[in-house]
């Protein structure tokens, strides 16, 4: 915990208005909004920030996502002005009867990971909040390079566990020794005993010798496989590259167009040898051309009414002339590109899209 942690808490705890929590403008969209939250929650999270406070300022940065997020609630939070922005809040909770749970939001947006996740080197296992453990190699393979070990690491880790056999099997002959100089002709009986636990000793030292050579055997047995697989894997890596470009490159400097929608693409010259000896894959690459150009168009077309049906609502809470001025500027600046090029596919080619390219 540092003194740079705990002035921030002590800042973020005096910000009311969630615009100004999160940082973003009252005219910020969903994405703009995530992005402020995820970076906030990981300097604020209980995990990571252990000032007094910090829980309390994860809490309320998840609140002001939750409302921020959300048209209908942020119009109501919107409608209320900004002189008591938790008053206005209470306002929101009464109307939706929700509630947020902090660390179920971060989980959702991070994907249920948890990006505190810590490494304890010392002991070999991957430790994470709560408690949780995971093993990962019985010969000490480096777990932050995904728990495979090297025949380097494998060597190393059984000649220290012989060198420590070996000095424990030293001490205990010295203190063997140590004691027959003044054993007794009463202890003959004790001395027989000792002598019995070294020799029993002695013969558990040899059986894990001949254990670690036999995983050594075997393991060195798997290495031309292992070798072979890893060379395959990263010639096929190298070999990869992408068939065709949606713009010009010197790479791809042949331009063609799909047959249904006439969307422009470039190759290399090696697609037209392949597309001459075999013509029906032509047909299943320009599809694919297709079907990635119509999703990525509805995708920024549903972004657009978002926005749009966003800033409206924002509209018609704005009280002064200056917020309604403002709004309707960020109306009329939208571009519906997306959405024209999806009907002029319709109209110009009579697709039925949905159909087509469900």
């Amino acid at each position: 915990m540092s003194q740079e942690q705990i002035d921030e808490v002590k800042k973020y705890l005096k910000i009311k208005d969630f615009y100004e929590l999160l940082g973003v403008p009252k005219d910020a969209n969903q994405e703009q909004i995530k992005k402020a939250y995820k970076k906030l929650a990981l300097k604020f999270h209980p995990d990571k920030n252990k000032a007094e406070g910090s829980k309390e300022v994860f809490k309320k940065i998840a609140q002001a996502y939750d409302c921020l997020t959300n048209p209908d609630k942020r119009a109501v939070y919107d409608r209320y002005g900004d002189e008591e922005p938790e008053q206005h809040y209470h306002h929101y909770r009464q109307q939706f009867h929700e509630d947020i749970s902090a660390e179920n939001l971060f989980e959702k947006l991070f994907g249920n990971r948890n990006p505190f996740f810590q490494f304890d080197q010392a002991s070999f296992r991957a430790t994470g909040p709560g408690g949780a453990q995971v093993f990962y190699t019985s010969f000490g393979g480096n777990p932050m390079n995904g728990g495979m070990p090297t025949i380097f690491e494998i060597f190393n880790q059984m000649g220290q566990q012989q060198q420590r056999r070996n000095v424990q099997g030293f001490r205990q002959s010295q203190r063997n020794s140590h004691r027959d100089s003044h054993v007794s002709e009463e202890s003959s009986e004790d001395f027989a005993h000792q002598q019995q636990q070294g020799q029993q000793q002695n013969e558990q030292n040899k059986q894990s010798q001949q254990q670690n050579k036999n995983k050594l055997f075997s393991l060195l047995q798997l290495l031309p496989l292992f070798l072979l697989f890893f060379s395959i894997f990263f010639n096929n890596l190298a070999s990869q590259s992408p068939l065709y470009s949606m713009e010009y490159s010197k790479s791809y400097d042949l331009k063609r167009e799909t047959k249904l929608l006439h969307i422009n693409y470039y190759v290399a010259q090696a697609f037209v040898d392949k597309m001459r000896a075999e013509p029906t894959w032509l047909k299943e690459i320009e599809r694919q051309i297709e079907s990635e150009t119509v999703q990525k168009l509805k995708e920024q077309c549903f972004q657009y009414e978002q926005t749009r049906k966003q800033l409206t609502v924002q509209l018609q809470a704005a009280r002064s002339d200056n917020d309604k001025t403002y709004y309707n500027n960020k109306l009329n600046s939208l571009k519906n590109t997306s959405c024209s090029q999806l009907d002029k596919f319709r109209k110009d080619y009579h697709i039925d899209l949905e159909a087509v390219f469900s």
